[in-house]
């Protein structure tokens, strides 16, 4: 809502300048005037006549010195009083009658034309405000930097989280060019109105827009809606495999497919599992581990197409995590098994793979290069194996899952440990099959205690939603508007999760309750971040520190070189060319943001045009996001790489998105 200040000197332009106002309340129904009786020279007959005939709701400015006037304004059916909150205890006395009608809605208002208070003094300001009775506080103040803005803005937060006691609606601004974007930020964040100027040379405090430019570049919330999250493929793959290990029928609720998902029922279909999907249930009627050792070579007319070798076979399609699962278990099965995949995956490093494996007696024959196919031949025999997480969890998680079929107890002891999360995952789901696994951190390292001999017993699970896709929208309700995500777990072990974390302890309004998980667009901080532990955060975090006042530094970003793409670098090299700016140091990576108002008030919005994402699914969906926050359309290559693991995002995206 927007509120025209007139401050017109005498009684004849101020009703000429009102009923410009009236005639724009066909376009904005809600349109409200402030009449700075304070700067006008009327007297109370004239006040009692424009009130009388305003078609506006009106507001009375009321001052030591105006208090005549604004008596009569209210009596002629002003709406709204302003009483400067710093007035002393006579005045407000003097005001009593005035302030107990109902009726009337009370702005106390405090003004700074010279800098910005502390923090704790515009705390005091607020608390007093309400404690006198207002309706409505308003703090204006003046930004001499950009930190005096954010100050201000701060307020918001501190009044979500109930900080500042008996709340109230709250207009807070900060004066002159560096505060300028406050004026939009504030009713992005619940400001009941904004003040700007009827035309542009009437405006009469720096930094105020006119009515106009106010409507052109107030655009209010352009996401909305709810979304139903799509099934973990972190969750469904480890316990796709799981189920083809067991003997027996294990059922899965809440399911949903995506690329990465398919190609773990293949796997279970390529080991000898019976496979039934239908609607949002899957089945898998696995044969035991022991079939799988006695298992035939017949192999798929896909597999057949892409292996060169008479070996068993396992297609992982184009998933890291199901490869590096299906390894060690390969090894397991017996001599001479086949690992292969297909697009992006057949660049990436196979890395510890065949140090490992040898660390326990069996083998892993990769290519020149480290990369897919592998030739693994068995059986594990277990034992005690020091191993590093420095370049990820995933490999771990396969050991997790094969050692228990091995003959001898078996100790992991991990240096380095990444991606701690997934590790805890992985054990999780394997206990839900009746494997025995247990984990301690000693001098920090993680030592995982594995039993041997051990047998996969069918489960029935109700898969979980994705937090990996979650992620996405998290950062676009935090940013541009409310949205409810459905079907999370809030006790999940999966590692992205944390973008909860990272978006509340720095600004974000996230609220859980029985419908989901409600993101409320919020004014975010700057943050510092180690994504060591979530590597997939990084695309989305990345797309947020660019959007938060000020320098975030999101470190662990070395080992992002190993996903789909080098996603460090086609962040840097994406990013660095919407005219964002970072700096890349070795591990760390520093981005200086602007909040999405402050762009949009200096005109620095991201650049549009042709971006790549490389064929990584996580760079497209960051990519696409940003685009709510671009000058032009971002037009990305090779989206349909999304299908990889969110098939629906776009539809969902859009469905979500209003018109700019």
């Amino acid at each position: 809502m927007i509120c025209i200040s007139i401050k017109e000197f005498n009684f004849g332009d101020c009703q000429r300048a009102l009923r410009s106002c009236e005639r724009l309340l066909r376009e904005s129904p809600d349109l409200i005037g402030e009449i700075r009786l304070d700067l006008c020279e009327m007297d109370e007959t004239e006040v009692r006549h424009l009130f009388m005939q305003s078609k506006l709701p009106l507001i009375a400015i009321c001052r030591k010195k105006t208090l005549k006037l604004a008596l009569a304004a209210v009596e002629a059916g002003a709406k709204y009083i302003d009483i400067e909150s710093v007035s002393s205890d006579a005045f407000f006395k003097e005001l009593q009658p005035v302030i107990s009608k109902k009726k009337l809605t009370k702005i106390f208002s405090y003004h700074n034309y010279y800098d910005t208070p502390k923090i704790e003094e515009l705390i005091k300001i607020y608390k007093r405000a309400v404690l006198k009775g207002a309706d409505i506080v308003k703090i204006a103040t003046t930004a001499n930097t950009v930190e005096d803005t954010e100050r201000v803005l701060s307020l918001y937060d501190l009044m979500r989280k109930g900080d500042l006691g008996e709340s109230k609606p709250l207009i807070a601004i900060a004066m002159g060019d560096k505060g300028r974007y406050s004026r939009i930020e504030s009713l992005n964040l619940g400001a009941p109105f904004m003040y700007c100027s009827l035309k542009e040379e009437r405006k009469f405090t720096a930094g105020q827009y006119s009515y106009s430019k106010m409507k052109k570049l107030f655009i209010g919330n352009i996401v909305g809606g709810e979304i139903d999250i799509p099934t973990s493929k972190s969750v469904a793959q480890r316990a796709i495999v799981a189920a083809a290990l067991a003997s027996g029928e294990s059922e899965f609720h809440n399911f949903t497919r995506c690329r990465d998902i398919d190609s773990a029922l293949g796997v279970a279909k390529q080991v000898g599992a019976k496979v039934t999907v239908e609607k949002d249930e899957v089945k898998v009627r696995g044969r035991g581990f022991s079939f799988m050792k006695k298992a035939t070579k017949e192999i798929s007319p896909l597999v057949s197409a892409i292996s060169m070798t008479d070996t068993t076979n396992i297609f992982v399609g184009e998933s890291g995590l199901l490869s590096r699962i299906c390894i060690p278990i390969a090894a397991q099965i017996g001599e001479g098994v086949t690992i292969t995949g297909e697009g992006s995956l057949l660049g990436r490093e196979m890395y510890g793979c065949k140090e490992t494996l040898e660390d326990f007696d069996a083998k892993c024959i990769l290519t020149a290069e480290d990369t897919l196919p592998a030739v693994v031949s068995g059986p594990l025999r277990g034992g005690k194996v020091a191993i590093s997480g420095k370049k990820g969890s995933q490999l771990i998680s396969g050991l997790i899952m094969a050692l228990p079929l091995s003959k001898r107890d078996s100790e992991l002891t991990i240096t380095n440990v990444t991606s701690l999360p997934y590790i805890k995952l992985t054990e999780n789901i394997v206990k839900k099959f009746g494997i025995e696994v247990s984990s301690q951190e000693s001098n920090g390292n993680l030592i995982i205690t594995i039993p041997g001999k051990q047998k996969y017993n069918p489960a029935e699970i109700s898969l979980e939603g994705d937090w990996s896709s979650a992620a996405n929208f998290v950062a676009v309700g935090s940013l541009f508007g409310d949205i409810t995500l459905k079907g999370l777990e809030m006790n999940s072990y999966q590692a992205d999760k944390a973008i909860i974390d990272v978006i509340r302890e720095n600004g974000g309004y996230i609220k859980v309750n029985k419908k989901g998980v409600h993101v409320s667009r919020s004014h975010l901080r700057p943050f510092k971040y180690d994504v060591s532990d979530s590597p997939d955060l990084f695309p989305i975090l990345a797309l947020v520190a660019s959007l938060c006042e000020g320098e975030s530094i999101i470190t662990g970003v070395d080992r992002l070189r190993y996903k789909e793409c080098n996603r460090t670098e086609v962040i840097c090299t994406n990013f660095s060319k919407m005219g964002i700016d970072l700096e890349l140091d070795g591990d760390s990576l520093s981005i200086t943001g602007k909040c999405p108002s402050r762009r949009i008030a200096e005109g620095s919005m991201l650049k549009g045009g042709q971006y790549s994402s490389y064929n990584d699914h996580r760079i497209a969906m960051a990519l696409m996001i940003a685009s709510l926050c671009s000058n032009e359309k971002i037009i990305i290559d090779q989206v349909e790489c999304i299908n990889k693991s969110f098939p629906t995002f776009i539809e969902l995206f859009k469905a979500i998105t209003n018109p700019k």
